[in-house]
């Protein structure tokens, strides 16, 4: 029982005080800077972080990967005076002598008992939260780059892209069983993401300096390519088109599902129309990627209509306005190289992973966060969250169970 009020709480805390949460969102992202009353614990076995992921239900729990292969699990709710250091509730180590890169993790966007990672062990891995044990294992041929869980309510499929012959594979997983292959690539697959207006589209980056949009219910091919010169200047001694001068290393969807924000080894960020493929030619210059890597850039939501945000991991994190490409500001905190980097779903808070192994978090100065309310909301706004701790191994990842 005292497990359901937690959670409840936690829920009421971030969705009820619309005053508050409007606030929040109101506050300036560009006034970003390193936290000075919230930190992550730090645990130095591990190699750099290389894939953050925080579960969009609660906003409660931080997921990171690392390049020796080992899970950590932090907890984000503050349960006591700021102040506070995320306790890490978890950590997942790989069998001695079987140390993989993970490339990607991910929750299963509806139920935190679920979460998923690849890398270089050749594998996508399906794990249960509870028992921090693998439930379901798809095997490839190949280094997985990337993988990316469908939000759908129509199937339960994730996309694939391996460093082999350019396929993405889609991975089913009721049935366990590998349901389908895109095949159009020439090279391998660095990129793909699910659209958050269709079950059915997903658009996938790759080595051949491409970008397709897929409809997965479509055997033929792919339904367009991103077109970098809109059709306006294309190489006379060749028929295909290319999305970036290099690699294409990173691709995501914005939240609205209107836009596809990519990078390349090209040292360079575009911005398209998800309906029609068109380079919005919005000049973001030249950002200084890690050549031929893969980038897991975040982007922000649209707020009460503020322009999103892209923040990019480089050396330092460089952010930069979505719409007007221009450079807002450049992070710096990390003593190596910064890997990945991730958005709060809900407060304006980022998250992002080192080299150093070190997870830093970054939040508005609270000069310019002032909360203007008043009467009770303004009672709960100072309101400090007071939960009990709970084990790992309790099963608590699942409100709707309780």
């Amino acid at each position: 029982m005292e497990c359901m009020h937690s959670d409840l709480y936690i829920r009421e805390y971030y969705a009820s005080h619309e005053s508050l949460r409007r606030s929040l969102c109101r506050s300036k992202l560009q006034d970003l800077d390193l936290s000075l009353y919230k930190d992550l614990e730090i645990l130095s076995t591990r190699k750099g972080v290389s894939s953050l992921d925080i579960d969009q239900s609660e906003g409660r729990y931080l997921l990171s990967g690392s390049f020796c292969g080992t899970i950590l699990l932090h907890d984000l709710v503050p349960q006591k005076e700021e102040p506070y250091t995320c306790p890490a509730v978890c950590r997942i180590r790989p069998a001695p002598g079987k140390a993989a890169s993970i490339s990607r993790i991910q929750w299963y966007p509806h139920d935190t008992g679920i979460f998923t990672t690849s890398g270089s062990d050749q594998m996508l891995k399906i794990w249960d939260t509870n028992a921090l044990s693998v439930v379901e294992r798809f095997k490839f041929k190949h280094i997985v780059h990337m993988h990316a869980v469908a939000k759908a309510k129509a199937h339960s499929l994730v996309a694939v892209g391996t460093d082999g012959n350019g396929y993405v594979t889609l991975c089913d997983l009721k049935s366990g069983s590998s349901s389908h292959i895109l095949k159009h690539h020439r090279k391998p697959v660095l990129a793909v993401d699910w659209s958050p207006l269709s079950d059915y589209i997903l658009a996938s980056g790759s080595k051949d300096n491409s970008i397709f949009v897929w409809d997965i219910r479509r055997a033929s091919g792919p339904l367009f390519s991103l077109d970098q010169h809109n059709g306006a200047q294309r190489n006379l001694s060749s028929s295909i088109t290319t999305s970036h001068d290099g690699h294409v290393t990173g691709l995501k969807y914005t939240s609205d599902g209107l836009y596809i924000v990519s990078s390349g080894s090209d040292e360079k960020v575009k911005l398209w129309t998800a309906q029609d493929g068109k380079n919005t030619m919005v000049n973001f210059g030249k950002i200084g990627l890690l050549s031929k890597t893969v980038c897991q850039f975040a982007v922000s939501t649209y707020n009460h209509g503020s322009n999103p945000i892209i923040c990019i991991p480089v050396n330092d994190i460089v952010m930069y306005d979505l719409e007007k490409g221009i450079k807002l500001k450049t992070l710096r905190g990390h003593f190596s190289a910064v890997h990945c980097c991730t958005f709060h779903p809900f407060l304006p808070e980022l998250y992002s992973g080192g080299g150093e192994s070190n997870i830093l978090v970054w939040s508005p100065s609270r000069r310019k966060m002032r909360i203007k309310t008043a009467g009770t909301n303004k009672q709960n706004a100072r309101r400090s969250v007071t939960l009990t701790s709970r084990s790992v191994y309790d099963d608590n990842w699942s409100g709707d169970e309780d």
